[in-house]
């Protein structure tokens, strides 16, 4: 009987090991451990760089963010992975992750006050509108520099996720977001508190959002003559990989940032606060011909395509490929 209760524990625990060892990863004969194919991550630009990579069988796999995931979609793409979902699943959030935040400069919010709650106000109900505009969005973003080109109906829109919620009330989930990235912020002085103030003083500023659904959180604004109340606008729409610089060089006023970078520009002395959170969980992975991958493992040997390199489409997939056990490269070919 100890003999047979042994032969037992001997093969459990060789079960054990086996079920911990790395995804895309088997072990030889003697013991060693031999590398099989990895998940290669190739970076794009942006959507319009990405899924024309995915239709040409340059890469296999795409990570992509509303709307250019339904415009996949009408291209004959799959989602396979709801990157939104997958984050739930590994963090036991309830309510995603705060993707994408408005940030304003400090001397803005510091001497015209009246116009930075005029834009939360203005903003927050131009989200709530949004889904009963969806015919007219296009035509503004394209008029802004957008390269996109889906039709927008206002399930599209819906499924964009975007809200103006201020970032005073999502500090938990904020450090929540940052603290899995291995961030945190310096000091409170990151968020944006409402001050009492007048009427807003009249201005131009200069706004960048990177093209998508963060651009989206302004049409409202583009809809409006390019205007809060007696303050001009001068909306730019650029690709992700864009974002950032403009708002390290101080070119933005006023930016659609990920919030991730929007917590490292701070933590850096780059003088904004983050006002509120725009954008949800829209990051998707999508396919052509391989739809019948369930678990990021089936992502070994092949390449895919990823958007926001630097920000959250990266950091995000990485950590869920960390979370699954997916050994991962940067390389434009299948290892």
């Amino acid at each position: 009987m100890k003999k047979f209760f042994a032969i037992i524990m001997t093969l459990c625990l060789a079960l054990s090991i086996a079920l911990t060892a790395t995804a895309c990863n088997t072990a030889d004969t003697d013991g060693s451990q031999q590398d099989t194919p990895k998940v290669a991550i190739r970076f794009a630009a942006d959507a319009a760089t990405a899924l024309p990579l995915l239709l040409t069988g340059q890469v296999d796999f795409a990570l992509l963010g509303e709307p250019a995931v339904s415009q996949a979609k009408t291209k004959g793409c799959t989602v396979v992975f709801d990157l939104q979902q997958l984050w739930q699943d590994a963090t036991g959030s309830v309510n995603g992750y705060p993707q994408a935040s408005l940030i304003i400069k400090k001397d803005i919010i510091d001497n015209n006050p009246g116009f930075v709650q005029a834009l939360v106000a203005a903003m927050t109900a131009d989200a709530e509108a949004l889904p009963d505009n969806a015919a007219g969005i296009l035509s503004e973003l394209q008029a802004h520099g957008s390269s996109l080109s889906v039709t927008f109906t206002d399930q599209i829109v819906r499924n964009c996720n975007i809200k103006s919620v201020p970032a005073q009330s999502e500090k938990t989930a904020i450090a929540t977001y940052l603290n899995e990235f291995n961030m945190t912020v310096k000091d409170d002085g990151l968020y944006y508190t409402p001050a009492d103030a007048a009427d807003s003083i009249a201005a131009q500023y200069t706004v960048y959002c990177p093209d998508g659904a963060p651009a989206i959180a302004f049409y409202g604004r583009m809809a409006d003559g390019n205007k809060c109340g007696n303050v001009d606008l001068d909306i730019n729409i650029v690709a992700g990989d864009e974002i950032v610089t403009k708002v390290a060089s101080g070119e933005a006023d006023i930016a659609i940032l990920p919030t991730n970078a929007a917590a490292k520009m701070y933590n850096i002395g780059k003088p904004y606060q983050l006002v509120t959170t725009n954008v949800h969980g829209i990051m998707y992975i999508v396919t052509k011909n391989y739809t019948d991958a369930t678990t990021l493992s089936d992502l070994c040997g092949h390449v895919i395509a990823c958007i926001g390199q630097s920000n959250t489409g990266e950091y995000l997939l990485k950590y869920l490929l960390d979370k699954s056990n997916v050994s991962y490269v940067e390389s434009d070919t299948a290892e």
